[in-house]
């Protein structure tokens, strides 16, 4: 989109949204001054705007977005102190829009908003009694560095975003996610999901019980979708996987076909994501709005796609485990557009070392799930009240059935 940065408006006019529907991905703007629509005129530039590609074209005038107003789209953006929003360029526009709608899914509820089924609820206080995350790989400390040079980036972003003027944005800067993750932090992101998922086993005859032995059921097609019982069986990862296998051997031994016939029927990696809970803990990164029985991993996915320096809020240990989660989560989506692997056989109670395809398997991977989440992470940063704005779109995601109810 760097050719939009051409159309940037004069001295005394800005880039602005006459009609949008954000929630929707449909957004009208036009470049004119504080006040009031455009004459219409031919030199006009007015753009219409949508989901998916949000390529921006040229409409005959801006009076056809004061038309769009009289239906679902809201006029104007105004921030919270009544001051209408401006952008330098039209890239800015596009990629506010962009976030913007991004962001809205972060507040669905896993039927499109309406009430469902109860779901299991999270324990009231997270368990770490018997859960330790592998370490000691050899690809630890690169994790560990381009970790840390991803903070630095998301701090800078944090630095622009309270400095920025109104109408000023900039440049994301670089993410180089390539060495964020490894295999191990794939497994660890997919042991924290399991922990959450056991401690949420409801008692017989709960009317989530079905909906617990789905999820459940999901962590065994998560296994075979993205290969990880070798990394599972290998000597670094067994102590801490040794501790909660005999949860996972019982439903084995009693239905050992299930997952794979599952996990070859997914098709959609965003359906498997979005029917596994996220982890309590990180609840607070998460729209307030939304019901915490019905958090999943896809919403944590939108809301660090989204605004991603959110996890700076966060204590060290907290932000390494959400970058985990991250990266399984975003295997996941990957995972089904790639080759199918064979249904995984044979005992969990034994160990042995990864074989070399094994290993290159889960590294080709997690470096696919790397490159989808750099291509969705914002390419712009704008000032607070417009960031603040992205995030309170997830807030939105229920009012139209309560109108209805």
């Amino acid at each position: 989109m760097a050719t939009l940065d051409m159309d940037r408006p004069g001295a005394e006019s800005h880039w602005r949204l006459e009609a949008h529907d954000l929630r929707g991905g449909f957004s009208f703007a036009t470049c004119r001054a504080a006040e009031g629509f455009h004459s219409g005129g031919s030199d006009d530039a007015a753009y219409f705007m949508a989901a998916p590609s949000f390529l921006p074209e040229p409409v005959t005038a801006s009076t056809v977005a004061l038309a769009a107003t009289r239906g679902g789209f809201e006029h104007g953006l105004f921030l919270a102190d009544e001051v209408e929003a401006s952008f330098e360029s039209l890239s800015a526009v596009v990629e506010f829009v962009r976030r913007a709608y991004v962001a809205s899914s972060g507040g669905d509820e896993p039927d499109g908003n309406e009430p469902g089924s109860p779901r299991p609820e999270p324990p009231n206080e997270p368990s770490r009694d018997d859960m330790e995350w592998p370490s000691g790989s050899p690809s630890d400390e690169t994790v560990e560095f381009s970790r840390q040079a991803l903070l630095q980036t998301l701090y800078w972003q944090a630095h622009q975003i309270e400095v920025a003027t109104p109408g000023q944005s900039f440049d994301a800067g670089e993410y180089a996610l390539g060495g964020i993750a490894s295999p191990t932090s794939l497994v660890r992101g997919f042991l924290d999901v399991f922990r959450e998922v056991r401690e949420r086993q409801p008692g017989e005859g709960a009317p989530y019980e079905v909906i617990w032995w789905e999820q459940w059921q999901l962590l065994g097609c998560c296994i075979n979708l993205l290969g990880l019982r070798p990394a599972l069986i290998e000597p670094s990862t067994w102590p801490h996987w040794k501790p909660v296998r005999v949860y996972f051997d019982r439903f084995v031994r009693s239905a050992p076909w299930v997952m794979p016939l599952l996990s070859a029927g997914i098709h959609d990696g965003f359906d498997l994501i979005g029917a596994l809970p996220v982890p309590r803990r990180f609840m607070r990164l998460l729209p307030e709005g939304l019901d915490r029985s019905a958090a999943t991993l896809r919403h944590l996915l939108v809301v660090f796609v989204s605004s991603p320096h959110v996890v700076l809020a966060l204590s060290d240990e907290e932000r390494e485990a959400v970058l985990d989660l991250v990266c399984f989560a975003a295997a996941c989506v990957v995972a089904p557009t790639r080759l199918r692997r064979s249904p995984w056989r044979g005992p969990w109670n034994t160990q042995r070392d990864m074989l070399p395809i094994e290993s290159a398997q889960l590294a080709q991977l997690v470096a696919d799930a790397m490159a989808w989440l750099e291509e969705h992470l914002p390419t712009r940063v704008y000032e607070r009240r417009l960031e603040d704005r992205i995030r309170s779109i997830g807030n939105q995601r229920s009012q139209r059935y309560e109108r209805v109810a």
